[in-house]
């Protein structure tokens, strides 16, 4: 059985070494509206959790994401209190979460285990150093580090290292920068990095700065290239770093990402997140993509939104797998997608614009081809998803 998607048309250029990166809109997060909340991903599952609501209450539930589903489903509460300005880390099978500040602005130095599995919280050993909020977190290897932040107006800039094969902690050397709070970090490579920020002096910050454990040592890189922020977000896909989001220096809220390649010490902006510029999101990073949730407008609206980054790579002329094959027939300005009847019953084909706004999502029972017709969408990327009720079989992304 063949079927035929006038309505889909492009003209396709497929390349064999094209790069690009999208950003594509997923199931909103189902908890209330938040910002300063905090993310972490185990077993293929993105968590979100805690954070300030719209009514200035803090919050403690927390929800799982699945990626191969695209819904939510809400899991044990955090095992400390309400609080926003959390952060976290992940080693092996198990996330931590630690300090933040409540409704009271209390700080808390306290640190809590998550065991997905067991959809259970402990209690571990809390931060020796000063209780803390909007402190940087993340992991190299089998231990956790932590770093920066604010203590009761008291900026900070010691640096601690957590292991959790005895649940102790050890102070490492002071973070390389002047102590801020609200900066950004993330650990690639086997290194760590923090930057941005702002300081004692109210000065925001795009200083970038790497920390190397076999040392315990700070390098100054160089400068992170967008605008000197604060609340900005971090993350890691294939050995880069990136740093989206954030409020500058005239508190203009920002929706752009740039990509750290920590080899040749260099920056590149890539494609910005959709949807309104925001501070205070938080993120994971699920296989080869990132996820960011919720945040705050310029208009101080709390949201709701998950939006998926992609770091894609173009496609040949002709390419099989996964008992699904895709071509291009530039004569006639088309192109085919087969499957094997065999191993599909019920699909669904799905094209995004590079904003991530759905153009087009055809449901496939069992048929073992679709013929798009191209000739009348503007020029620009897009991204074909064929999916099932239940898993991502295959996704392309095409230039007209």
């Amino acid at each position: 059985m063949k079927s035929t998607l006038i309505s889909c048309v492009f003209v396709f250029n497929f390349m064999l070494s094209f790069s690009q990166n999208v950003w594509l809109q997923k199931s909103n997060f189902p908890g209330t509206n938040r910002d300063d909340g905090i993310a972490f991903s185990i077993n293929n599952m993105g968590y979100f959790g805690t954070g300030r609501q719209a009514n200035f209450l803090m919050t403690k539930d927390f929800w799982q994401y699945n990626p191969a589903t695209n819904t939510w489903l809400q899991v044990a509460d955090f095992g400390g209190i309400e609080r926003q300005y959390a952060c976290s880390f992940t080693i092996g099978q198990y996330a931590y979460v630690l300090t933040g500040v409540d409704i009271n602005l209390v700080s808390y130095n306290d640190l809590w285990q998550y065991d997905a599995v067991a959809d259970t919280w402990t209690q571990k050993a809390s931060l020796p150093g000063s209780a803390r909020s909007a402190a940087v977190a993340f992991a190299i290897g089998n231990k956790g580090y932590i770093g920066t932040g604010r203590d009761n107006g008291l900026l900070l800039s010691d640096f601690w290292e957590y292991n959790p094969a005895n649940d102790s902690w050890l102070q490492k050397a002071d973070f390389g920068g002047t102590a801020r709070w609200v900066a950004v970090g993330f650990a690639v490579n086997g290194k760590g990095y923090i930057g941005t920020g702002v300081d004692s002096t109210t000065i925001f910050k795009k200083d970038f700065w790497e920390y190397d454990p076999a040392t315990n040592q700070w390098t100054q890189k160089a400068d992170f290239a967008g605008t000197a922020r604060n609340y900005a977000e971090g993350f890691t896909i294939n050995n880069f770093g990136y740093i989206s989001t954030g409020r500058d220096t005239n508190y203009n809220y920002q929706n752009d990402c740039w990509q750290y390649n920590s080899i040749n010490d260099t920056w590149m902006k890539v494609a910005s997140i959709g949807g309104v510029s925001r501070k205070g999101v938080a993120s994971f990073v699920i296989g080869n993509e990132a996820y960011v949730c919720a945040g705050i407008d310029s208009s101080n609206t709390r949201l709701n939104e998950l939006w998926q980054y992609i770091a894609t790579v173009g496609i040949s002329n002709s390419n099989s797998d996964n008992g699904i094959t895709i071509s291009s027939n530039f004569s006639t300005q088309e192109i085919n997608i087969t499957f094997e009847k065999s191993r599909f019953k019920n699909m669904t084909v799905t094209l995004y614009d590079l904003s991530g706004r759905k153009i087009k999502s055809i449901s496939i029972w069992n048929q073992n081809e679709i013929t798009i017709t191209t000739e009348s969408l503007i020029s620009g990327i897009y991204v074909l998803e064929i999916h099932t009720v239940d898993s991502i079989l295959k996704r392309k992304v095409f230039v007209k």
